[in-house]
């Protein structure tokens, strides 16, 4: 019981959410950190910066795609496909 009992301490609650948290960010659709994705909208274009634990676009930082696209169009958008991303079908290389 005692053992069970130290995993309820605050660090160690914090330290499990940001296991877990990190765990949720990494998507193997996210191009590589560094990578600068440009999308023309309305006429503009956006670039915007993949992080290590997000995106940026404008300075602002963002957890997803789907968030940025979502700024940028007022809309909600599957932010891979926004930017042109998607998953291999099977068969392509």
């Amino acid at each position: 019981d005692d053992l069970w009992a130290c995993f309820e301490a605050p660090e160690w609650r914090a330290f499990c959410h940001t296991v877990r948290r990190k765990a949720q960010i990494a998507d193997p659709r996210n191009p590589v950190v560094g990578t600068k994705l440009i999308r023309e909208w309305d006429g503009v274009a956006h670039t915007v910066t993949v992080l290590k634990d997000g995106f940026d676009w404008r300075g602002q930082r963002y957890k997803s795609l789907s968030a940025v696209a979502r700024a940028i169009t007022g809309t909600r958008w599957n932010g891979y496909r926004f930017f042109g991303l998607r998953e291999r079908k099977r068969g392509e290389a």
